[in-house]
C-alpha cells in the first residue's frame, strides 16, 4: 500500500485499541517497526496526538488532542452506529434538547458517504426492525430524513411531493433550513420557491423527494423552531385540549417543553394555568398529563375527560383496599 493508505490504515488501528506495541502495528501493516515509527512522526507532524510508550519493544497510543482525527470504522461498526442514528433521531423521544437535530445531522452526513453495499444493508435492517413510536402515523421515512439533512447540511435546493392536511398533492420546490421536532412530528423549516415565502412541512407527509446540486440563495429568515411554533400550534393537530394545572408558568416550562403546551399571555387564573396543548393521539395526552406532579382539570374536550376518568377509575379498582 502506499504512504497515505498506510497512514490512514494506521490511524485506524490506534483508533481500535488503546495499545499497541511497534511489532504488532508492523506486523498489521506488514512494514518495519522502522517504517512505523516513520509513519507515527508524519502523523504527529498531521496535529495527530500519538503518544508513545515504555516497554518491551516500545509502543503507541492515540492520545487526547484539540482536533478531532478521521473516525475510521469497519462495515460492522458503521452499520452500528448509522441505524443507532436512524433510531435515536428518528423515532425517539428522548426529550434531551439538541440530541434528535445532532443525530439527524450526522446520520445525513453517514448515509452520504455509505457505499451501495452498506446502503443495502441499511435498508434490509430497516424492513426487519421494528422501532417503537408513541405515534406511528408520524413516523418519517429514514431515506426522506436522510435526504433532507443532507439538503440542509449542503444548502440544496430540493423538491418533493408533499400531502397536506387536506390529503391534497403538490409538487414543491424548496431551500430547506431545518428540521425541527414538534410534539411527535419532525418539520422541515423552508423558504418555498413556488410560495416566494417561509414554510414548514410535516416531514412524515413527504415524497418522491429529489436534491439537486443547486445550491440555496443566502437569505436571511425567521428562527426555524419559531417558525415551526408559530405556524404548527395547537389547531394544527387532530385534536385540541385545554387543561387547567395547578402551578405557574415557570413551574410547568421546568418540565413541558413548550412544544408540547401553549402557555400564552393570560393563562395564569384562578384555576392554575391554562395549557393548550395539541395531539393526535387523546390516549397518549391522557397518560402523559396523569405523569405530571400537579393536580389538574381538563376543560376540553370532553373525550379526553372520558379517557382520564377511564384510566382513573380502573387505577382506583386496581389498587382499592381489601373488603
Amino acid at each position: 500500500m502506499d504512504t497515505a493508505e498506510r497512514l490512514l490504515a494506521l490511524l485506524g488501528l490506534l483508533q481500535h485499541r488503546w495499545h499497541w506495541s511497534a511489532d504488532e502495528l508492523a506486523e498489521r501493516l506488514e512494514v518495519t517497526t522502522r517504517t512505523v515509527r516513520r509513519d507515527v512522526a508524519r502523523l504527529r507532524i498531521y496535529g495527530y496526538p500519538v503518544e508513545a510508550f515504555a516497554g518491551h519493544g516500545g509502543g503507541y497510543q492515540l492520545g487526547r488532542g484539540a482536533a478531532l482525527p478521521p473516525l475510521l470504522l469497519d462495515d460492522d461498526e458503521t452499520m452500528a452506529v448509522a441505524f443507532g442514528l436512524g433510531v435515536v433521531g428518528v423515532a425517539a423521544t428522548s426529550g434531551v434538547a439538541g440530541v434528535d437535530d445532532a443525530a439527524v445531522s450526522a446520520l445525513g452526513k453517514i448515509e452520504q458517504l455509505l457505499p451501495l453495499r452498506l446502503r443495502s444493508r441499511l435498508d434490509d435492517l430497516d424492513a426487519a426492525t421494528v422501532v417503537p413510536f408513541r405515534d406511528q402515523r408520524a413516523l418519517p421515512d429514514r431515506r426522506i430524513v436522510m435526504a433532507l439533512a443532507h439538503a440542509v447540511s449542503a444548502r440544496r435546493v430540493t423538491t418533493f411531493d408533499y400531502v397536506d392536511g387536506r390529503s391534497a398533492t403538490t409538487r414543491r420546490e424548496v431551500e430547506p433550513v431545518r428540521m425541527v421536532r414538534l410534539g411527535h412530528a419532525w418539520y422541515l423549516a423552508a423558504f418555498d420557491l413556488g410560495r416566494d415565502d417561509w414554510r414548514t412541512f410535516r416531514v412524515d407527509r413527504i415524497a418522491s423527494i429529489d436534491v439537486s446540486d443547486v445550491r440555496s440563495s443566502e437569505r436571511s429568515g425567521p428562527d426555524p423552531v419559531e417558525l415551526v411554533s408559530r405556524v404548527a400550534p395547537a389547531s394544527a393537530f387532530e385534536h385540541r385540549a385545554v387543561v387547567a394545572i395547578a402551578a405557574t408558568p415557570d413551574e410547568i416550562r421546568r418540565l413541558v417543553s413548550t412544544a408540547i403546551a401553549d402557555l400564552g399571555p393570560g393563562s395564569t387564573t384562578g384555576h392554575g394555568t391554562r395549557a393548550t396543548i395539541g395531539t393526535d393521539d387523546l390516549e397518549w395526552l391522557a397518560g402523559y398529563l396523569m405523569g405530571l406532579p400537579w393536580p389538574f382539570e381538563v376543560l376540553e374536550p370532553d373525550a379526553l375527560r372520558r379517557r382520564i376518568a377511564d384510566r382513573a377509575g380502573a387505577l382506583a379498582a386496581r389498587h382499592a383496599p381489601p373488603v
